[in-house]
């Protein structure tokens, strides 16, 4: 009757156990190690990734991390529930040390499984770096309403921000060509330091970081004071509260607004996903196209697992860059890729029909579509009036050529300076 009343929780620490550790490695085979502030951040929109995340993603999430260690767990509470009696039995005999080896065997698991994955995402770390007096990023930034902003005329701003494109894919010993070199000969400048800095190694990570100036961090853990009503809510309830992000914040967007510009998003993947929609529309974009917006709108294109393909997406910012420029006022037109995301990429029908098959194939047709974009507009005479930025929006993932990457001596997020 003991041992019955064990038996739950021997369940759920193996479940805890299993899970845990099938987690862990499914993040990492999917997009490497993520810091803990990209976990917290993804934890809190965890509600809208089962809708809007890659399906095939979701799926092996599902069955890798939910389905199997719950099996895994069931058989293993069996046979140590069928065993336990008869080894304790042969322990009798044995000495005392073993005897408390063998009892303390489930809280040892436990404890060794926590201390393997908090050395693994480096949590201590994580949790001195937030208790230390140190602030660098509070200390080096600067308000944007303490900075005089002026000038001439104003230049329309087309920034388009490559998924996962770091400028080690134009590496060609390590690939055997360069995939960004329709990206690198257009005129232009590059930052050859262009570093990744903590808080911005995913796409909302990057956009906040390069629109906003700060790092994009978790936000649950800054704040225990909802609304100014000195009320603590949990993870979920903060996420399900999220009507507003980054209120305080005043990004690109907002002082583009206040110099009568016009702000436009165009993304193939679903704007819920991960609050990218939710910061758009509280930073002044006026309009923002996401996948479910794109369909309302009449695109008619294949779509991939999360969205539009890139082809279909640049095809759209096209016609939406023409309507806006025709239009007379400034405007900021914003576009976010998609085929080169992590863990397998993407090979459009167009780039199918390039003869692309590989995850390299794919990189350097991104790189051409997107040069092709840039050259409509060079070529049309555009230039005289905007300017245009390329960005990778982050570090790239892990990805079926992280090997190589993880080769360079030092990798950098992909930019272009036009115009």
């Amino acid at each position: 009757m003991r041992n019955l009343c064990f038996v739950p929780i021997k369940l759920l620490v193996y479940l805890v156990v299993i899970a845990s550790l099938s987690a862990f490695f499914w993040v990492e085979r999917n997009f490497s190690i993520p810091s803990i502030d990209q976990l917290l951040y993804h934890v809190v929109h965890a509600r809208q990734m089962p809708l809007t995340a890659d399906r095939d993603l979701v799926r092996s999430f599902v069955v890798g991390v939910v389905v199997l260690p719950l099996l895994a767990a069931v058989v293993l509470t069996w046979l140590d529930s069928a065993f336990s009696r008869r080894v304790a039995a042969a322990l009798t005999a044995g000495s005392w040390l073993t005897r408390i080896a063998w009892a303390g065997r489930v809280p040892v698991l436990l404890i060794g499984t926590g201390a393997f994955l908090m050395g693994e995402t480096a949590a201590l770390s994580y949790i001195a770096d937030q208790r230390s007096s140190t602030d660098y990023f509070g200390t080096h930034y600067v308000a944007p309403r303490a900075v005089a902003i002026g000038g001439g005329e104003p230049k329309n701003l087309v920034i388009i921000y490559l998924e996962s494109v770091e400028a080690t894919y134009g590496d060609a010993a390590l690939f055997g060509r360069d995939l960004l070199r329709p990206l690198a000969e257009l005129p232009g400048e590059s930052f050859a330091d262009f570093q990744q800095v903590p808080g911005t190694g995913w796409t909302m990570g990057g956009i906040v970081g390069s629109q906003c100036g700060i790092p994009l961090k978790n936000v649950f853990l800054s704040a225990r004071d909802w609304r100014g009503k000195g009320i603590s809510y949990g993870i979920n309830e903060i996420g399900e509260r999220l009507a507003r992000f980054l209120p305080g914040a005043a990004c690109l967007s907002d002082i583009l607004r206040q110099y009568g510009y016009t702000n436009v998003f165009v993304g193939g993947a679903s704007l819920d996903f991960a609050g990218k929609g939710t910061f758009l529309r509280n930073h002044a974009y006026d309009q923002v196209y996401g996948r479910e917006e794109l369909l309302e709108a009449g695109l008619d294109s294949p779509l991939n697992a999360s969205g539009f393909y890139d082809d279909a997406v640049l095809a759209f910012a096209k016609t939406k860059f023409q309507e806006l420029h025709a239009a007379g006022q400034p405007f900021n037109l914003t576009l976010l890729t998609l085929d080169t995301h992590g863990p397998e990429g993407f090979v459009s029908p167009a780039c199918a029909a390039r003869g692309a098959s590989s995850f390299a194939d794919i990189v350097e047709c991104t790189a051409v579509q997107v040069s092709e974009f840039v050259r409509f507009l060079i070529d049309n005479g555009y230039l005289a009036d905007t300017r245009v930025v390329i960005l990778g929006d982050h570090l790239a993932m892990r990805n079926p050529l992280s090997d190589a990457l993880e080769q360079a001596p030092q990798r950098t997020v992909f930019n272009r300076f036009i115009g």
